[in-house]
């Protein structure tokens, strides 16, 4: 078939599919053309859907109904145990894999970027939990942090994916709940 042949039989091709769209679809009582193209348009909507691929189980993820809830899969989740690495394994990508891991348990958690004054009080309010519990913290260098955040009853909770280290967000400061599996 020569290349001309095979334009023209694109074009018959398409003029038939729209002509039998035309003809199939459109209702020949419509007069007025806000209704003619409304309908069109609903129409061209459902001929879409139809085609459109099905999206079969879609993710539906909850919530932790409590602090002892998100422990319990903190403390069989492994993030914690992966080694940092700068600047291949750093700490927003801690996060990405507990909010992975999470959403494969079928939880909600969210990334949390601190700057600034919010960064220095997190840190802060981190090495003061830590001392308090009798351990030595460490921070490194950074202009930011990643972490996770979970909504819990409508607290905000903030996990440290890198230790388990588990905070409340309470009037800008941050209260230690669970320490971590150490």
């Amino acid at each position: 078939m020569s290349k001309t042949l095979r334009n023209y039989f694109s074009i018959f091709c398409l003029i038939l599919v729209f002509g039998s769209y035309y003809g199939y679809y459109v209702n020949s009582q419509f007069t007025n053309e806000n209704i003619y193209l409304s309908s069109l348009v609903e129409k061209l909507n459902v001929l879409n859907s139809l085609l459109s691929p099905k999206i079969i189980g879609v993710e539906t993820l909850k919530d932790f109904s409590s602090i002892k809830e998100l422990v319990d899969f903190l403390m069989v989740d492994r993030t914690n145990e992966l080694v940092y690495s700068s600047p291949n394994f750093v700490c927003y990508h801690f996060t990405e894999t507990l909010i992975r891991n999470a959403r494969a348990k079928g939880y909600r958690l969210e990334y949390l970027g601190l700057y600034g004054r919010e960064l220095s009080t997190y840190q802060a309010d981190y090495l003061s939990y830590e001392k308090s519990l009798g351990l030595i913290g460490f921070w490194g260098e950074g202009d930011g942090h990643a972490v996770c955040v979970a909504f819990i009853v409508g607290r905000k909770i903030v996990i440290e994916p890198q230790t388990d280290v588990v905070f409340e967000e309470l009037n800008g400061r941050f209260v230690g709940l669970y320490r971590g599996e150490y």
